[in-house]
C-alpha cells in the first residue's frame, strides 16, 4: 500500500504547527490592539473602536483555546499513515521513518487520541 512518506508527514505536520503558532499569535496581536485603542487620547477614537476589537480579541482568544479549526487535518493525516503503512502507532511509524514532529504536532496529535508519547519522536 502506498502511504506517505516521513519526509511527506512532517512537511504537512510542520504546516499544521504552523497554523497552531499562528492562531496563538494572533490573540496576543489583538490584545496589543485593544491596548492601543485603550492609551488613545480621545474618548470618540476609544467609543468608536474598543468594542469591535475586543470582540474580535475574544473570538481569537476562543479560536486560541479550542484546535477544532485543525482538528480534521490533524485526523485525516494521522489516520492515513496508521491505515495504509503496517504501523500500530504514530510512535512506530515516525521511529520507522526516522522523523521527528514539533511538540506543537504531538500535543495536537495526543488532543485528538493520537498520542506520541516517544520522546525521541519529538524535536
Amino acid at each position: 500500500m502506498a502511504f506517505l512518506t516521513g519526509t511527506e508527514y512532517i512537511t504537512i505536520a510542520d504546516k499544521l504547527s504552523s497554523a497552531r503558532v499562528a492562531l496563538q499569535g494572533s490573540v496576543g496581536e489583538m490584545f496589543d490592539a485593544v491596548y492601543e485603542i485603550v492609551q488613545l487620547d480621545s474618548i470618540d477614537k476609544e467609543i468608536d473602536l474598543l468594542s469591535p476589537f475586543f470582540n474580535v480579541y475574544q473570538v481569537s482568544n476562543a479560536q486560541w483555546k479550542q484546535t477544532s479549526t485543525l482538528d480534521a487535518g490533524v485526523r485525516a493525516l494521522n489516520n492515513h499513515v496508521l491505515r495504509r503503512s503496517s504501523h500500530a502507532t504514530l510512535d512506530a511509524y515516525l521511529t520507522n521513518e526516522g522523523v521527528q514532529v514539533t511538540q506543537t504536532f504531538a500535543d495536537l496529535c495526543n488532543g485528538l487520541g493520537y498520542p506520541i508519547v516517544d520522546g525521541g519522536n519529538i524535536v
